[in-house]
């Protein structure tokens, strides 16, 4: 779902190989992701190496054009955490970071920002 007044953001085209790497954290038969965009992260909003929001396009049984919310790091390849429900569901990614922990806090914070909704409008 898309929030019409979701702060703009500069929008880049997710590379072939982030969305390979995306899809290898599925954990359901047959669940990819077909296409995405990413954003950058405030200063304030970064931890860890991570520094972009991307929102993905889902592709599989029952989740065809679902989106689903990635943290993605400075080596988008190999640090990958899964954010919102449907990302949560789906994909391994950050399946650590318990909830109370300090990345499950920090993945709240970010599932809840406007730039969560602002990355979905890509």
């Amino acid at each position: 779902t898309t929030t019409p007044d979701a702060p703009a953001v500069s929008c880049t085209t997710l590379a072939a190989d982030t969305l390979a790497s995306i899809s290898e954290g599925s954990n359901t038969n047959g669940v990819t992701v077909t296409a995405g965009s990413s954003v950058p992260l405030p200063a304030d909003l970064q931890k860890g190496n991570f520094t972009r929001l991307a929102s993905t396009t889902m592709s599989g049984p029952g989740v065809d054009g679902e989106k689903a919310t990635f943290l993605l790091g400075d080596d988008p390849v190999t640090s990958i955490m899964s954010v919102d429900g449907v990302a949560k569901e789906f994909f391994a990614w950050g399946e650590a970071a318990e909830p109370g922990s300090p990345m499950g806090d920090y993945r709240d914070q970010i599932a809840s920002s406007d730039l969560a909704d602002a990355v979905k409008n890509c």
